[in-house]
């Protein structure tokens, strides 16, 4: 009798499975459908949609609610969202990691990892094509320095900060109230109140006067008070 005979699991070079292999496998189907559910944040996704045939700007008055009503409860009513935000996060708790407060401006294509929490102060601009990470790797050996394992940190813009075009915040970063970030810095490390942040990587280039006493681009005073370029009496 050749072969072709036999029934198909008994071929040469053939098994049965074995009930191990079958329980890895459904293991295995189960994992993937439990990263899926945790990463596809679908009521995120229909509360973009909705808003994403409104004008720019137009949907800033219907975000805020659109989110809370997905689950993002942290997510303040008078928040203003001027268009979908760009929101990823590999956890469930994406939900719960979000702060906007009352009086926020978030602007226009606007990239925020929810990993850990991100808290936005108010009275807190975030300009155009902003980056906030959360997730952060510590350094594996030489022959994968990105570790595969997700180390979370917070990330907090205090009340009255101005973050301007494309900044990028890093994870862990506490921005003082008060702070402006200029566009295109790279903000690594946390910086103090009425901080004016500049370069890549960020460093505090001077400090703001409390009050709004001050127009152009770099109106800022050294730390013993008196204005940059100007000599200390």
């Amino acid at each position: 009798m050749s072969s072709r005979d036999h029934p198909p699991s008994y071929r040469r070079g053939t098994s049965l499975p074995t009930l191990g292999n079958v329980r890895s496998a459904k293991e295995k189907v189960g994992q993937l459908a439990a990263g899926l559910r945790a990463g596809a944040h679908l009521r995120y996704r229909l509360a973009n949609a909705v808003a994403r045939p409104l004008p720019e700007f137009m949907a800033g008055f219907v975000l805020s609610r659109l989110y809370r009503a997905a689950g993002f409860h942290n997510v303040d009513r008078a928040a203003f969202i001027s268009a979908p935000m760009r929101l990823t996060g590999t956890s469930s708790n994406i939900y719960e990691n979000l702060v906007i407060a009352a009086g926020a401006a978030v602007s226009t294509d606007v990239t925020v990892n929810l990993d850990a929490v991100v808290t936005i102060g108010p009275g807190c601009t975030i300009s155009p094509y902003v980056r906030i990470y959360t997730a952060t790797h510590r350094h594996g050996s030489s022959t994968q320095r990105c570790h595969p394992d997700v180390r979370p940190r917070p990330v907090t813009v205090e009340a009255g900060c101005w973050i301007g075009l494309a900044a990028i915040i890093t994870p862990g970063v506490v921005i003082g109230r008060g702070s402006v970030v200029s566009a295109g810095a790279v903000l690594t490390r946390s910086v103090p109140p009425n901080s004016f942040v500049s370069g890549n990587p960020g460093v505090v280039v001077g400090f703001l006067p409390e009050g709004a006493d001050w127009i152009g681009p770099r109106p800022m005073r050294n730390a013993d008070g008196t204005r940059v370029g100007q000599r200390a009496k």
